[in-house]
């Protein structure tokens, strides 16, 4: 990572100081694999709980929810893609930091079901990822 640069995905996380989930890690090394991740080019990994998406809207489907979900990041400039093994994905989204930055602190945050709610569980947890071991859990919009 450059000097002078601030970005909220500053932080190695293979020291373990951070509470990212060992997939979670080894998703970033594959992606990085395949495509160089950057902080200029991150990527972010979105894992949805179903039961809680369902409780924000009831008689809506978790299947509905998350591709609502997947359409407001990608509404924000950020491109869906395969996961490691080929098959579409509704949990890793690349793009530049302007769009990352767009999905997390703009879409996101002002799509009301997906915020944080009083007394309703956080419909899942992010994390942003600007390289193969560089990977931050993301605190908006939801976790």
């Amino acid at each position: 990572m450059s000097s002078g640069r601030s970005s909220m995905l500053s932080s190695s996380c293979e020291s373990a100081s951070l509470d990212v989930p060992a997939d979670v890690l080894a998703l970033a090394k594959k992606l990085a694999a395949v495509q160089t991740i950057t902080e200029d080019d991150p990527a972010l990994v979105v894992d949805l709980q179903d039961t809680a998406l369902v409780q924000r809207q009831p008689g809506a489907n978790a299947a509905a929810l998350k591709a609502a979900v997947s359409a407001v990041i990608t509404g924000a400039g950020m491109e869906e893609v395969p996961d490691v093994t080929g098959a579409p994905s509704r949990m890793v989204f690349r793009g530049s930091m302007c769009a990352f930055h767009g999905a997390i602190n703009g879409a996101l945050y002002y799509t009301p079901w997906v915020r944080r709610m009083a007394g309703l569980p956080d419909i899942g947890r992010a994390w942003g990822i600007t390289g193969h071991s560089e990977v931050v859990p993301l605190a908006p919009p939801f976790n």
